[in-house]
């Protein structure tokens, strides 16, 4: 049962209800494991914990890196595919589709997602030849930290419209630290204590 579940609000149209508790849930992991990156590899101080376990803390970096790029072009991806209809942002957009407001918002939040979905085309879902073999011709554009921040901003505020116009409630996602890495570095630390060189 759905109900009770973060983001299930019992007052929208039951043809959305499930729709909308399912893109929270999906901003939830979206934000946690963002949160997650930035708290272990975006802190200088936690360099050398990961140099001291290269190998292992590259593949969690990769892994890390594909999830967040699949999950954002999931949410951005178009409403039908191949005859077979998408759980997504344009859900919204398609049952309210005389909010012109939220039209404007899904709009925004699809083009600051362009960038992503360009590394996911060519790099990740796929494996482009001319992007692996000549990637100066190719022209991936690098993922910068603004834009994934601006990515979860726009996807924000689409919630928090939705939520609000037509459920009279709020969202938030988590705090900064929600992501756990802070709990990782401090029990990889004190695993470490009894290691030399003695980490940071």
């Amino acid at each position: 049962m759905p109900e009770g579940k973060f983001g299930y609000i019992g007052s929208l149209p039951e043809e959305i209800r499930d729709v909308f508790m399912w893109l929270c849930q999906d901003m939830v992991a979206l934000y946690r494991k963002w949160d997650f990156y930035l708290g272990l590899y975006g802190k200088p101080e936690n360099q050398p914990i990961v140099s001291f376990l290269p190998q292992a803390f590259s593949v969690i970096e990769e892994s890390l890196r594909t999830d967040l790029t699949m999950a954002i072009c999931r949410l951005s991806d178009p409403l039908e595919m191949r005859k077979q209809e998408n759980l997504n942002f344009r859900s919204l957009g398609a049952f309210y589709c005389q909010d012109a407001k939220l039209q404007v918002l899904i709009n925004e939040f699809v083009m600051s997602c362009e960038p992503v979905r360009i590394n996911r085309n060519k790099l990740v879902g796929h494996s482009d030849k001319v992007a692996r073999l000549e990637p100066g011709r190719a022209m991936i554009p690098q993922i910068k930290k603004s834009d994934i921040d601006t990515i979860i901003k726009n996807a924000e505020s689409i919630i928090a419209h939705v939520s609000w116009e037509y459920g009279n409630q709020t969202y938030g996602f988590g705090i900064p630290g929600d992501g756990g890495a802070d709990a990782l570095v401090y029990w990889f630390k004190k695993g470490s204590d009894n290691r030399q060189p003695r980490i940071g």
